[in-house]
């Protein structure tokens, strides 16, 4: 999340052992000149990954330590990755009433901001309509994962909720 001051917010959708949302930004400062190009006004649904093994354990053992160690065993053990899927608000804009496939619509923007601030660390998803949806979903299976997410286009977010995929 970027404010509409500019203030940033990287925090989990769950809170901390002590109850508390957590800003865990400083854990990850491969990603600052990514959110230093974000507009004020921005909320996007992400999950961490790590490029080679991407087990919660081995995010959790990053993310729950304290900030020092955490970005050292970063550069000692590859850094995370940032997957955006979602943007719930855009440059002061909120999403959230409209549907799916207009906030996905939005993540070509997401991208643009990826290749202006050349970060190496960011994903951003890739939404497939149609036969090319079927096509993917083989093509993954082919290269040997699990499948891939499937959501219905005029779905709309669920802030607090942790539905199954419509």
């Amino acid at each position: 999340v970027i404010d509409s001051e500019g203030n940033q917010f990287m925090i989990a959708r769950n809170p901390s052992v002590s109850g508390e949302m957590t800003n865990k930004i400083e854990w990850c400062p491969q990603f600052k000149p990514f959110f230093d190009a974000l507009p004020n006004g921005t909320c996007l649904l992400c999950e961490l990954h790590k490029e080679t093994d991407s087990s919660s354990r081995k995010i959790t053992t990053i993310m729950g330590c304290l900030k020092d160690k955490a970005i050292a065993r970063q550069q000692k053990d590859g850094y995370l990755w940032l997957y955006v899927f979602d943007v719930w608000a855009w440059n002061g804009t909120s999403l959230l009433s409209v549907t799916a496939e207009t906030r996905f619509s939005q993540l070509g923007y997401v991208s643009e901001y990826v290749a202006r601030a050349d970060n190496k660390f960011i994903d951003v998803a890739k939404y497939y309509y149609g036969q090319a949806l079927w096509d993917e979903l083989m093509r993954v299976r082919m290269i040997g994962g699990e499948g891939i997410v499937i959501t219905k286009s005029n779905s709309h977010a669920e802030p607090g909720k942790r539905t199954a995929r419509k």
